[in-house]
């Protein structure tokens, strides 16, 4: 069971989900491709890029993956969209 997610991981969630939308539309890999490629159902990998849920670093790695990325430019990219002003401490 997900806990509640807070203010700030909403928003950040909200980041990581279009920096994969992106990155998947960039390959041309559609939804379900991915979802296999990441070893993921495709409906949890439609509430991830729905930022329907918060992903634990395993997903994350295993969406990489799926890409055929390495998650650190999966995190790389994220790191480039987030705001320059974004931060945890801040509400």
């Amino acid at each position: 069971m997900q806990q509640k997610r807070n203010k700030k991981e909403i928003e950040y969630c909200e980041y990581l989900s279009k920096t994969i939308k992106n990155l998947r539309n960039k390959k041309s890999k559609s939804l379900n491709r991915l979802a296999f490629d990441s070893f993921l159902s495709p409906s949890t990998f439609c509430r991830i890029e729905k930022n329907q849920n918060t992903p634990q670093i395993k997903k994350i790695a295993q969406i990489a993956s799926g890409l055929e990325i390495p998650l650190s430019e999966l995190i790389m990219e994220l790191e480039k969209s987030l705001p320059k002003d974004f931060n945890w401490d801040k509400d």
